[in-house]
């Protein structure tokens, strides 16, 4: 799995594919091969794209950064990571869009010798909980997309004031507005599809 995952072109593949660039992000470089591995309890991975089951993703999975030697992210930074839907209520209808279902402020990166590009979840500040997916029944496929960023160091992230439109009261309105407010840079990003149907 690492190796389809782990290469920059695919994962920008992937995403204009999906329209993961142009809906959530207007672009998306990454630097290097850095990548978000992430797995839920049901032992099933995130990969850039595959359907999980709702029941299977209502707990907060398990997040690591995978980076291969081109990997440059900076072990100085804080950084912010969220999960946001771009397709609530459905793909046709964007009055909830973006929906926030989670968002971690002020992480740094593990300084465990071990395992140097895992995230420290325990000492970020929880700004939204994790909530899982909950597509309405029958508005088809839900993207829900992963997003780690490098904060900058002039400008800390707040709070946002609700989950529909991240509190902008703005259909179609989500991280990237955000990242623009509080000058994040997106530096690794993963995705699934979940649907009740």
């Amino acid at each position: 799995m690492f190796a389809s995952i782990n290469s920059a072109k695919a994962i920008k593949d992937s995403l204009t594919s999906h329209g993961v660039i142009s809906k959530v992000l207007p672009d998306f470089s990454n630097k290097g091969s850095t990548s978000l591995v992430i797995e839920y309890a049901s032992k099933h991975p995130v990969a850039l794209g595959n359907t999980l089951s709702i029941d299977g993703t209502q707990e907060k999975p398990e997040i690591k950064v995978a980076g291969g030697n081109d990997a440059q992210l900076d072990t100085d930074a804080l950084y912010s990571l969220c999960l946001t839907d771009p397709d609530a209520p459905s793909n046709s209808d964007n009055k909830w869009s973006e929906y926030c279902h989670y968002l971690e402020t002020n992480i740094k990166l593990s300084l465990d010798p071990d395992t140097p590009m895992s995230l420290d979840l325990k000492a970020g500040d929880v700004q939204l909980p994790y909530v899982g997916p909950a597509p309405p029944k029958g508005t088809g496929p839900h993207r829900y997309v992963w997003i780690l960023a490098q904060q900058s160091p002039d400008k800390k992230p707040e709070s946002v004031s609700d989950r529909p439109n991240w509190g902008f009261k703005k259909p179609g309105t989500g991280f990237q507005h955000y990242a623009e407010l509080f000058n994040l840079t997106p530096v690794a990003v993963n995705f699934f599809y979940a649907e009740n149907k």
